[in-house]
C-alpha cells in the first residue's frame, strides 16, 4: 500500500468513526444493535470514565495517626502522590440501568488525583535530547519521580523490621541467643556489633557476607544461594530507559549475566552523614528500576548508609517507609535490627523479601505462571505494563488455563475504595457485545504475617507494613481480574472493513461504560 492510499485510509477512518460516534451517541437504543470482536479498557477502575466534583463526606475523616515523616530537601526530590485521595468506604450496590430516570452522575469515589498524575512517570515529557539519547539521565528521571511522587513523605516507623520481617518469616529465631553466637561480628563484651573495616562499598559487601558466614556457622544451616556484590558500583546495570550503577546489591551466586530483574536489595553508600537529596533521588531511581524490571514485585527493600549511619526503606504502591538501623548503640536491640534485616533478604523466602507469592519466574526474570481461582495459568506474552513507583501499577498478561484456553490477566494495587468498581461494572455487563467477560476476581492472598505457623492467608495490602500508621485515605488493595476472550492489537487489521468495525466495537463498549457509570452510580440530588 503507498503512501497515497495509506492517507486516503485514515482519513476514511476518521471521518467513519466520527460518524459512529455522532450516531451512536445521538442514539443511545442503537449500542446494542452492533456486534463485533471484545476489547478492554488497560484502566483500573473507574476513575477514567467520569470526571465529578468532590462531594464531601457526611462526617470528616478522623486524622491521620501521629508518625514521624523525614524532612525532604528544598529540591522537592523524594516520595509523593497525591496529596489527599478522600474516598467513600464502598461503592453502592450494582442495578439495571434505568433510562426513564436520568439524574446528574455523580460518581461516588472520585479520583482526586490530577489527571496528569495518574499516568507513570515516564509518560511525563522528556527533555528534547533525551529521545535522541534513547535514555534518560538519573537527575531527569529524578525529575519526573518527583512529580509522580509529590508531597507524600516517608513514614518514619521505629519497628519497621519487625514489622516488615516478623520472626513467623524467617527461618530461624533472630534473638539474642543467635547473638551471642555470632563471635566474628559480636563485641560480647562491649554489646555492640563490630564495625565493617570501611564504609565503602567493598568493605560493606565484605561486612554482610562476613554476617551471613557467622550465622550459617551459628545455626548450622545451608549457606544461602544469595551474596552481597559491590562488583557493579562502576558498572552500568542495563535497562531499556535508565542506566544506573548500584553500589551493592544482593544477588544469586549462580547467576553470570547481571540486569536489575536479578537484583533482590540495594544498599547506597555515601560519606555524606544526612539523607541528602542526591541520595534520595538515588534510592527512588533504583526502586523504580526494580519495580520497573520486577513485575511480581508487591514491596522493595533498601538500604542506605550515610557515613555511619544506617538507613532501611521500604517502599510499596502506597509509598515508602523508614527505620534508622542504630548499629552502633550499645546493646542486643540495636544489633538484632541488622542482623533481622540480612537475615531475612539472605535466608528468607521470596514472599518474605517482596515478591509475589501466587506468581513463578523463568531463570531469566519474566512471569511464568501466575495462580488465581484455585489453578494456575500459563503465562504467554506480557500485554502492558505501567512503569512507577506509587499507583495502580496495572499489569497486563495473555496466559492459558488449564483448559489451554486463552484469557488475560489483569493485576494492580488500587485505592481501597475503588477496589471493587471494575469487578462490579463487568458483572453488570455480563453478556452486553464488546464488554469482556469476567470469569473471576479477587483480592491476592499472602500469609498472614501474625500467624507463625504460616498457615493462613489475608488479603494483600499497603496496610500490613505501615501496621498501624497507614492512611486510611491513601490504602491501596492487591487485586487481580481474570477476562475473556483475548483481543488483537488495533494495528493489525487487514482490512478497512476490520478497521472500521474494531474502531465500532470500542465505542460501543466505551459509551455503555459510560451509559452505565452515570445511570447505576448517580445520586439522588
Amino acid at each position: 500500500m503507498d503512501s497515497h492510499n495509506w492517507q486516503s485510509l485514515q482519513e476514511i477512518s476518521v471521518q467513519l468513526f466520527g460518524f459512529i460516534l455522532s450516531s451512536t451517541m445521538a442514539s443511545p437504543t442503537n449500542l446494542f444493535s452492533c456486534s463485533g470482536v471484545y476489547s478492554f479498557d488497560s484502566s483500573f477502575g473507574m476513575d477514567n470514565v467520569l470526571e465529578a466534583p468532590y462531594v464531601p463526606p457526611p462526617q470528616p475523616y478522623p486524622a491521620e495517626p501521629a508518625n514521624e515523616a523525614i524532612d525532604q530537601q528544598p529540591s522537592g526530590i523524594g516520595l509523593g502522590g497525591a496529596q489527599v485521595e478522600l474516598v467513600q468506604d464502598s461503592l453502592p450496590s450494582c442495578s439495571t440501568p434505568d433510562p426513564f430516570k436520568i439524574q446528574r452522575a455523580l460518581y461516588q469515589v472520585p479520583s482526586l488525583t490530577p489527571r496528569i498524575r495518574r499516568v507513570a512517570s515516564y509518560r511525563h515529557p522528556l527533555p528534547e535530547g533525551a529521545p535522541k539519547r534513547g535514555k534518560v539521565t538519573a537527575r531527569e528521571m529524578g525529575a519526573y519521580l518527583a512529580i509522580e511522587l509529590n508531597k507524600v513523605k516517608p513514614t518514619k516507623i521505629i519497628t519497621l523490621p519487625q514489622i516488615v520481617f516478623p520472626d513467623s518469616s524467617l527461618p530461624f529465631p533472630v534473638d539474642e541467643d543467635l547473638l551471642e553466637k555470632l563471635t566474628n561480628v559480636w563485641d560480647e563484651e562491649n554489646k555492640v556489633l563490630i564495625q565493617p573495616t570501611a564504609y565503602t562499598e567493598d568493605g560493606i559487601q565484605a561486612w554482610f557476607n562476613k554476617i551471613a558466614a557467622d550465622i550459617v556457622s551459628a545455626v548450622q544451616c545451608p549457606p544461602s544461594s544469595l551474596t552481597w556484590s559491590a562488583q557493579y558500583c562502576n558498572t552500568v546495570l542495563p535497562d531499556n530507559e535508565l542506566e544506573r550503577k548500584p553500589d551493592v546489591i544482593l544477588v544469586d551466586k549462580t547467576l553470570t549475566a547481571i540486569d536489575w530483574r536479578s537484583v533482590h536489595a540495594v544498599v547506597e553508600v555515601t560519606s555524606r552523614g544526612t539523607l541528602h537529596s542526591d541520595m534520595m533521588r538515588t534510592i527512588n531511581n533504583k526502586t523504580y528500576l526494580m519495580f520497573s524490571t520486577q513485575l511480581n514485585r508487591r514491596f522493595v527493600p533498601f538500604l542506605a548508609i550515610c557515613s555511619r549511619k544506617i538507613y532501611f526503606f521500604v517502599t510499596d504502591r502506597e509509598g515508602q517507609t523508614i527505620a534508622d538501623i542504630c548499629h552502633l548503640h550499645h546493646g542486643s536491640y540495636y544489633a538484632l535490627n541488622l542482623i533481622r534485616v540480612i537475615v531475612a533478604l539472605m535466608f528468607g523466602g521470596p514472599e518474605t523479601t517482596g515478591f509475589d507469592p501466587t506468581m513463578t519466574t523463568t531463570p531469566e526474570g519474566d512471569i511464568s505462571t501466575i495462580s488465581s481461582n484455585g489453578q494456575e495459568y500459563k503465562v504467554k506474552s506480557t500485554i502492558a505494563a505501567v512503569r512507577g513507583i506509587v499507583g495502580r501499577s496495572t499489569r497486563v498478561w495473555s496466559a492459558l488455563n488449564a483448559n489451554k484456553e486463552l484469557c488475560i490477566i489483569k493485576d494492580g494495587w488500587i485505592h481501597k475504595g475503588r477496589a471493587m468498581a471494575e469487578e462490579e461494572h463487568l458483572r453488570a455487563l455480563d453478556g452486553v457485545t464488546g464488554v469482556p467477560k469476567l470469569v473471576w476476581g479477587e483480592t491476592v492472598q499472602i500469609h498472614n504475617p501474625e500467624d507463625s505457623s504460616r498457615q493462613s492467608f489475608c488479603p494483600d495490602s499497603t496496610a500490613w507494613i505501615r501496621h498501624g500508621f497507614s492512611n486510611e485515605t491513601k490504602l491501596r488493595l492487591h487485586r487481580r481480574l481474570v477476562l475473556t476472550p483475548v483481543g488483537q492489537d488495533l494495528s493489525s487489521f487487514t482490512s478497512l472493513g476490520e478497521l472500521v468495525a474494531a474502531l465500532r466495537d470500542v465505542v460501543v463498549g466505551r459509551s455503555i461504560s459510560c451509559l452505565y457509570s452515570r445511570y447505576a452510580y448517580s445520586i439522588p440530588q
